[in-house]
């Protein structure tokens, strides 16, 4: 009886050596990274020519509502040229809005932004247009036969890639004869990896699908204009997908037939494929 009792304690003593134990090495384990939080706003531009009277306006806002400073990594990402990176800082319990001056981006481009960082915080980009040179005050003026004109689109980051992306209201209108404004539409894609990616745009008609290749270079924007691939004067529903990860958006303006200026124009990201499927 005696021998089982030290048994049974020499094997209560080994259990808890090896609770000991374990317990160490989770003290001494390192905590897992967090993860840097990425989104994407990928319809800017930077067409503000001085001499011109129709100019466009960019403000990116970011909002931080935690109690935390929020450091963010930003990189822009242009057609034809390598990315550029700078970085932002938002205070805490801050809604912050920017422009785009005094970044690293030259005039007269189409760019996308990306912004990352550990504080999770909203991001939300706004372009707006007008006929007087960006001018507000009550005494701007314009060369314009249809008067001080404004214009405005606005727009959340997408927060995740996809390799697939679909838009159900394409619409292209260019047709005087039938109605007075025409519509043009651009879909915007971009490729923010490492990998060139090799995609297909498909358009879907009535009970038939039309595909077209796209390649999107690695770190770079890809803006398509969609009367090249739809045609004139057509509805359209459309769906790119890619083997790379990828982010697309859609854009489209409206305009008089006799003037370049700008009735209205919109711009919204396209639906992703996700890992729990469309959504």
């Amino acid at each position: 009886m005696a021998r089982a009792n030290q048994w049974h304690r020499a094997q209560t003593l080994l259990l808890f050596v090896v609770v000991l134990a374990f317990a160490a090495c989770d003290r001494s384990a390192p905590a897992s990274p967090v993860a840097m939080r990425a989104q994407y706003l990928i319809d800017l531009d930077s067409f503000r020519e001085p001499s011109l009277p129709s100019q466009t306006l960019v403000h990116v806002a970011l909002l931080n509502p935690t109690d935390t400073v929020a450091d963010v990594a930003a990189t822009v990402y242009f057609e034809e040229q390598a990315p550029a990176h700078f970085s932002l800082r938002v205070p805490a319990a801050s809604n912050q809005v920017s422009s785009p001056d005094g970044w690293p981006i030259p005039p007269n481009v189409r760019w996308a932004l990306k912004v990352e960082s550990l504080t999770p915080i909203v991001a939300q980009a706004t372009l707006g247009w007008s006929n007087v040179g960006n001018d507000y005050a009550p005494s701007a003026h314009t060369t314009s036969p249809r008067g001080r004109r404004e214009a405005a689109k606005s727009y959340m980051a997408i927060p995740q890639l996809s390799r697939a992306w679909r838009i159900a209201d394409g619409f292209l209108i260019d047709d005087p004869k039938q109605i007075w404004l025409r519509e043009s539409e651009r879909v915007v894609i971009l490729n923010p990896g490492n990998s060139d990616a090799h995609a297909v745009l498909t358009l879907y008609d009535v009970g038939r699908r039309e595909p077209h290749p796209v390649h999107i270079a690695a770190q770079r924007l890809k803006v398509i204009d969609m009367t090249s691939v739809a045609g004139r004067n057509r509805r359209y529903g459309a769906e790119v997908s890619s083997d790379q990860p990828i982010a697309v958006q859609w854009l489209r303006e409206v305009r008089w037939y006799d003037s370049e200026e700008m009735m209205t124009f919109w711009s919204l990201p396209a639906v992703p494929e996700t890992a729990d499927g469309w959504r």
